[in-house]
């Protein structure tokens, strides 16, 4: 049975306050235009958001002052000159940063960053063609700085992978991503919070497909210590009777 976790009793406004130190972070892939739909995640007041298919800084500056003076972001695309989708990762003001310079080798889109010096945050939106290969052979070049246990860890974006996806090799899939996490010690904050195995009926998804069809593709995962977990829901997510994003953000409350 899943816990009956209140997404707006987790991300309320002011529960930093009243629980002591509290980060929240959302992750959560726009479908592009985040200047415009920042307004539908700005309710949940997030310490950090993490953006799949965000515009360039520049565009974002130019059109929205509200994200700009609430957000310090750090953006990357996938080394083009392509400015309408990359990856965002915008941080409230007064959250201490550093972004990693960590090397992708080509790989697109990671951004790791330091927050608080307290833990590295990993954004991620895996693309076509390498999808969730390349999320494996990310893992692989950093397996020695997130098997530390010393490392407190957080990876977070759209994988755009589900067992048995067909974009898959027998060595380098889901499976195998979770396999490794798990040995890392680092869990998938959904199927910790539910209960659940990979591949389990997952109630909660994440992505609806043009033909209507529903998967669980997006993920939060780390070794550290949180609170609250949440999903927002397709039936609610919506402007006008459509779909804000082909996606719903998740979030999670880490104790930090």
């Amino acid at each position: 049975m899943r816990p009956n976790f209140n997404p707006n009793y987790y991300f309320d406004k002011n529960r930093h306050n009243q629980i002591g130190n509290i980060m929240k972070i959302i992750t959560w892939n726009c479908g592009g235009n985040f200047r415009k739909k920042f307004r539908y995640i700005e309710k949940y007041n997030a310490d950090i958001l993490v953006i799949q298919e965000c515009e360039s800084i520049d565009k974002i500056q130019s059109a929205n002052q509200t994200i700009v003076i609430k957000y310090n972001v750090e953006w990357i695309n996938d080394g083009s000159q392509r400015t309408d989708k990359g990856l965002g990762i915008f941080l409230k003001k007064g959250v201490v940063f550093k972004k990693q310079n960590w090397e992708t080798f080509g790989l697109n889109h990671y951004l790791a960053v330091k927050i608080e010096n307290k833990f590295d945050l990993i954004g991620i939106w895996t693309e076509n063609p390498g999808y969730i290969r390349d999320a494996c052979v990310y893992l692989q070049m950093y397996e020695k700085l997130f098997t530390n246990k010393s490392e407190n860890v957080l990876l977070c974006g759209d994988l755009n992978s589900f067992k048995k996806d067909k974009y898959t090799s027998k060595t380098k899939n889901i499976e195998t991503y979770f396999k490794k996490l798990y040995e890392m010690n680092i869990h998938s904050c959904y199927h910790y919070t539910y209960d659940k195995e990979l591949g389990d009926k997952e109630e909660l998804k994440t992505f609806i497909s043009p033909n209507g069809k529903r998967y669980h593709i997006d993920y939060i995962f780390t070794n550290m210590e949180y609170s609250g977990f949440f999903i927002d829901d397709f039936d609610n997510f919506k402007v006008s009777g459509k779909n804000i994003s082909d996606h719903v953000p998740l979030g999670v409350n880490l104790d930090i």
